[in-house]
């Protein structure tokens, strides 16, 4: 096994995104932070301008820096979102779009609401963050039962 057969990723998928599945409750498709994904690198380019300075110079704020971050995947990682709900009429789950609110009820899939509900549970976007990041999520089939072997 070479370094390229265990790095290499394919680039559709880091684009495109792949699905994951959270708690049972939340099915997220997730494009790479990084690599093919030229939506991210450019969304972090507008989203951290006002803050380049502050950066540079180590002196922004740990929380404002999380919640760009927050915003970069909101914007440019997440392409699509579903949440398992239950029908009160049938009683059958099914998977609709849209995120859960914190009452319960589906709110739209908009950056605003992702970042409200990372905020809420900024574990959940560890998670989400991590699997983003994650080179492993992106690479191709082949690629991946050659490293649970």
């Amino acid at each position: 096994m070479s370094l390229y057969d265990t790095y290499s990723t394919d680039t559709a998928k880091e684009e495109q995104g792949v699905e994951f599945i959270y708690a049972g409750a939340a099915k997220l498709r997730i494009a790479r932070a990084g690599g093919a994904n030229k939506r991210y690198q450019k969304a972090v380019e507008r989203i951290t301008k006002p803050y380049r300075t502050a950066i540079d110079r180590s002196r922004c704020p740990i929380e404002t820096l999380r919640h760009l971050l927050m915003q970069a995947v909101a914007e440019a990682c997440i392409l699509d979102w579903h949440t398992h709900t239950r029908d009160t009429e049938t009683g059958e789950y099914s998977w609709v779009p849209g995120i859960e609110g914190t009452d319960g009820t589906i709110v739209p899939v908009t950056a605003e609401n992702m970042v409200a509900l990372f905020k809420h549970l900024p574990d959940f976007f560890e998670e989400v963050q991590a699997d983003a990041n994650a080179y492993g999520s992106f690479q191709e089939a082949g690629l991946e039962e050659d490293a649970k072997n």
